[in-house]
């Protein structure tokens, strides 16, 4: 687990995505308006929190994250949800 919650923080480094072991990455109330596509090496990850910043898109790369379960991405920029995310979110797909 890693929280980083809160911090004001603007940037997330590419070298975070090379812990594949990290289960649950908080990083909701920050600043950020980009994620790195390295955070798709996260192959263990079971909870992502990037709600509350500024983010205008999630890379396609988390996409690949088999293990992901919980996504909240809530409080940010989205115009929609990427459809790869949609059921972590608990929003059904249009037909």
């Amino acid at each position: 687990m890693l929280d980083l919650s809160d911090n004001h923080i603007t940037a997330i480094p590419e070298w975070l995505g090379e812990y594949p072991s990290l289960t649950l990455l908080d990083l909701h109330g920050n600043l950020l308006e980009s994620l790195p596509a390295s955070l798709g090496g996260l192959s263990s990850l079971t909870r992502l929190d990037v709600a509350d910043n500024e983010l205008w898109d999630l890379p396609e790369s988390l996409a690949g994250l088999n293990s992901l379960k919980e996504l909240d991405a809530s409080g940010n920029n989205l115009d929609e949800v990427p459809e790869w995310a949609r059921h972590l979110i608990g929003e059904e797909e249009e037909d």
